[in-house]
């Protein structure tokens, strides 16, 4: 009996700290992620003085713009190169979006020989790191025509190739977690197969497309070695930010402004449609 009495508490106990122990893992994980991030945007906004002061001030007793002010100037180029990213970024995301999610639609809604193969191969372009083919499709653009030009057609069709196999995975799940039925349904009122796409499951799955389209996204945002290849004059805002950043070596607070206003797009595009993140495991909401 005394037993029987003592296996609540040894239970509720072991519960308790298995709970406390995941607690304090995921607790100092998101330190382990948040500090640096932490330190980059408190840093761009501090004087030179006190990023260099000891110890260092967890919190700028004055906030200060210079940092990204000098930042902005020390390079002509860098203004330019932010409509320049974001051109590749939107071109990127409509490249991946547009073919990776007709051929995921394909993958989740019809059944063909060699399926399940030929969507295990295509994310074997991923296996390759972007830098061993970056040489090869800069002779290839150039022999096009397209190397380096004013819109940046040749980055975004390189980082859009290298985004279909991820996006079709995506949206493969988010078209299978949406009941066929409703397809059905809107067909046999009179509508096309293509139009109960465009006009029923298309917008079901909107949300969980902005959540492919953010790894799509931060891809080409943040790429700097192919960027840096495949571009001399007119370079993306990646490569510029590397190109300042490394020239102002021993600048703390200029390379911690430099960081930050480069994630900072990346940032809030995030915040903006983190709510559909959860979205393109094919749990869509009706």
């Amino acid at each position: 009996m005394s037993e029987l009495r003592l296996a609540p508490p040894v239970a509720d106990w072991r519960r308790f700290t298995g709970l406390t122990l995941t607690y304090l893992a995921v607790a100092g994980l998101a330190l382990f992620i948040l500090v640096p991030v932490y330190f980059l945007f408190i840093l761009a906004f501090m004087s030179r003085a006190e990023v260099y002061s000891w110890p260092l001030p967890l919190f700028p007793k004055h906030f200060t713009l210079d940092n990204f002010h000098f930042f902005l100037t020390i390079n002509p180029k860098i203004i330019p190169s932010i409509w320049r990213s974001i051109e590749v970024a939107i071109t990127t995301i409509l490249i991946a979006l547009s073919i990776g999610g007709l051929a995921g639609y394909s993958f989740a809604r019809f059944r063909f020989r060699g399926k399940n193969a030929l969507k295990l191969s295509v994310l074997f372009v991923r296996m390759y790191p972007g830098v061993a083919v970056a040489i090869p499709m800069a002779v290839l653009f150039m022999r096009l025509g397209l190397y380096d030009t004013p819109f940046p057609i040749a980055l975004a069709l390189n980082y859009g190739v290298g985004n279909i196999g991820l996006t079709i995975w995506i949206t493969a799940s988010i078209f299978l977690g949406i009941n066929e039925e409703l397809e059905e349904q809107a067909m046999v009122l009179g509508l096309s197969r293509m139009g109960a796409f465009f006009r029923i499951t298309l917008p079901l799955a909107a949300p969980g497309l902005a959540a492919a389209a953010i790894y799509t996204f931060i891809g080409a945002w943040n790429e700097v070695v192919i960027a840096t290849l495949m571009t001399q004059f007119n370079p993306t805002l990646a490569a510029v930010t590397y190109h300042t950043v490394a020239a102002a070596a021993g600048s703390l607070h200029l390379q911690s402004a430099g960081g930050a206003f480069m994630a900072f797009p990346a940032l809030v595009f995030t915040f903006i449609i983190k709510r559909y993140i959860i979205q393109m495991w094919g749990g869509v909401r009706i």
